[in-house]
């Protein structure tokens, strides 16, 4: 199986970030689980245009950017959680990731404290799933 260049950057990050944080122990609500997309009709990474962000049960990636996260603290509208990340071949780095419910299947992520982050944050939709 051929991977891509930006699934191929992905698998080394997600490599160094385990090798990195060693054991982790955030557990991400299953409701946001899974994958959310920046375009309500697609879900599919197209560069420039549409961002798809992965959510795992104790990390999260979109573009270039993949994060492990812990100590999640409830909020009013959301969930916040430590998070170390890093973006493209940058060194990882710490700050907190916010995630805030603003529909039933919209959120939006929030990436604070780290140099290439977005403090307002990014809006993504749940991915319909795909049936055969």
């Amino acid at each position: 199986m051929a991977f891509g260049n930006a699934t191929f950057r992905r698998l080394l990050i997600w490599f160094a970030l385990i090798i990195a944080t060693g054991p982790v122990c955030a557990q991400v609500p299953s409701e946001l689980q899974g994958e959310w997309s920046t375009d309500r009709q697609r879900c599919e990474q197209i560069n420039g245009e549409v961002d798809v962000l992965s959510m795992g049960a104790a990390d999260f990636a979109f573009y270039e950017i993949g994060c492990t996260v812990a100590r999640p603290a409830p909020r009013q509208d959301g969930i916040s959680f430590s998070a170390q990340c890093q973006k493209g071949g940058s060194q990882i780095t710490r700050g907190t990731a916010d995630f805030r419910r603003t529909g039933r299947d919209t959120i939006v992520l929030a990436l604070k404290g780290f140099p290439w982050g977005s403090s307002d944050g990014l809006a993504f939709h749940r991915c319909q799933r795909k049936t055969r």
